[in-house]
């Protein structure tokens, strides 16, 4: 059966004028009637269509035809992030315009901003094909998992953090035009193989590429306008570039390899001169039906909210810390001893892993251990004698002491590494202890590992009643989550949900539970690039469904 989609609107050339509304809330305007859907049979899109959340099955092929334009459900209100959003389950995509007649995927609201709907999600797809299209103003524009998607002759821009991104991938993006993502136009990272990155247009970014566990082959790209160095890569990366023509950028050289003895460059046939008149040219338009007036993630101009009210009817913020000092967002947190815990994030200072960070919360002063092991961590907890950790691209848990001299760049001490249940599976994420066993996150975020820390190889699986998201921590009585249905989750030891409480800022990646003053602590992301305050504080009063 082939179900076809066609709303307001005929397809035809050019670019369609926004809808108009004054939304902000979802959804953006009452006389819309949004997409919501599982699609469980082929299915093809034409015209204008208003997406909330759809689902394409496995098996299942979603056809968008020339022209369309795709208009997400916007919701800026942090209490219901209702946003739209397409999940690629299994099934394919065929987003397939011509050089007259692009494919649009964008916000619905008048006044567009980065961030504005959640992207394009593809999961275990083989043939997925996005070509002649925009994708602009999500969270993240297209992200792929386990999959090999290919991106082409297609636009990308003002996304909120990454405008492509890849895992267990072999992605191929090509004929491109990339600018002003707020963090990397092409994020690699954890595993990706055989990527292929050619005739590609990178400006006014960040980061053009950037790769982690990653081999990938970079040709015939031309990069502009970066204040940074337009590639860095680390963990074990290896890339081979050529040909690439790289003008007006404020970093030399055009690579940062921040792991020279784990990953490897090969650069031949570099031009550094090129006059940028000589820009290579696209066979397909470049207009802005509506436009942007900053670059994403720019400090003083972004209007994405990242930090949410101090107090609402769940929670209060009590503190912060973090403002100026550097650490910036991490992936792991946990209290202990009186103090913070937590991971550097990108490379350490003192050892051939991330360093691991002391911090006292009265006044945010810190220090730094050295570790040789530890590449990439995702959750962080405490025994009562030893700290674990689980590290994302590793697939083990470390255990380990701190140093026994606490003085800055000591080393810590009886480091032993566990392999994860189901390693197969991908590396999984968050971790805490509670009632002598430790609790770890599986890689859907819908189950979690009840692991004997006597003997790791012991483990059951417990069904989660929703997603946790990152990271969970416990207070003695019950587990709490990152992100759940839009708020920190509250959860029984078997996976039953009890509530949430609503997040205080963008994209919680660790949580913890202060013993002492009986409140969580959580580590954000809110800007990757700023350094402001990313941790807080919250006092819980009361949760809500």
């Amino acid at each position: 059966m082939l179900l076809i989609f066609s709303c307001s609107g005929g397809g035809g050339g050019g670019s369609p004028t926004p809808p108009n509304n004054d939304g902000g809330h979802s959804p953006d305007n009452p006389s819309i009637e949004w997409l919501d859907a599982v699609i469980t049979s082929d299915t093809t899109w034409s015209g204008d269509i208003h997406v909330g959340y759809v689902e394409v099955s496995s098996g299942v092929t979603l056809t968008v035809l020339p022209g369309t334009a795709v208009y997400f459900r916007t919701d800026r209100d942090y209490k219901t992030r209702n946003k739209g959003g397409l999940s690629i389950k299994g099934g394919t995509l065929k987003a397939v315009g011509t050089a007259a007649k692009q494919i649009r995927f964008t916000s619905s609201h008048s006044n567009p901003i980065n961030g504005d709907w959640y992207g394009i999600g593809i999961f275990d797809s083989s043939n997925s094909v996005i070509k002649y299209a925009i994708v602009e103003y999500a969270e993240l524009g297209v992200e792929q998992f386990d999959s090999r998607a290919e991106i082409s002759h297609s636009i990308i821009r003002w996304n909120n953090t990454e405008g492509l991104y890849a895992e267990r991938s072999q992605p191929i993006f090509q004929f491109n035009t990339l600018y002003e993502n707020a963090y990397h136009e092409i994020a690699l990272e954890q595993f990706n193989t055989n990527v292929q990155i050619d005739h590609n247009i990178f400006s006014k970014g960040f980061v053009a590429i950037h790769s982690e566990n990653s081999t990938a082959k970079i040709t015939n790209n031309y990069f502009e306008n970066y204040i940074s160095h337009p590639i860095t890569l680390g963990l074990s990366s290896a890339l081979t570039i050529d040909e690439s023509d790289y003008v007006n950028n404020l970093h030399s050289p055009l690579v940062l390899n921040t792991d020279p003895t784990g990953s490897s460059v090969t650069e031949t046939n570099i031009n550094t001169s090129l006059d940028a008149a000589n820009k290579p040219t696209v066979d397909y338009s470049l207009s802005e039906v509506t436009k942007l007036s900053y670059k994403p993630a720019t400090e003083g101009l972004d209007q994405y909210s990242y930090v949410y009210d101090t107090e609402d009817n769940t929670r209060k913020v009590t503190d912060k810390l973090g403002q100026g000092s550097g650490l910036k967002f991490g992936w792991a947190l946990h209290y202990y001893n009186g103090y913070l815990w937590r991971f550097s994030i990108g490379e350490g200072e003192h050892g051939n892993g991330q360093d691991l960070i002391r911090i006292d919360p009265s006044d945010g002063s810190f220090i730094k251990f050295a570790t040789d092991d530890i590449m990439n961590p995702r959750g962080l907890t405490h025994d009562g004698t030893y700290f674990w950790v689980n590290d994302f691209s590793e697939k083990k848990l470390f255990r380990f002491l701190p140093p026994s001299n606490q003085t800055e760049g000591n080393a810590i001490e009886s480091v032993t590494s566990y392999d994860i249940p189901e390693p197969k599976l991908g590396g999984t994420m968050g971790l805490t202890y509670a009632n002598n066993h430790l609790y770890l996150v599986a890689r859907d975020q819908h189950s979690m590992y009840k692991i004997n820390p006597s003997d790791t190889a012991a483990f059951t699986k417990i069904q989660l009643a929703k997603e946790v998201g990152n990271d969970i921590a416990w207070d003695g009585n019950h587990l709490w989550s990152t992100a759940t249905d839009k708020g920190h989750g509250k959860f029984t030891l078997g996976g039953e949900y009890l509530g949430k409480v609503y997040q205080v800022a963008y994209d919680a990646w660790a949580i913890t539970w202060d013993s002492d003053n009986q409140r969580l602590w959580t580590l954000q992301k809110t800007s990757e690039l700023w350094d402001d305050n990313k941790l807080f504080q919250i006092q819980i009063k009361t949760t809500v469904p």
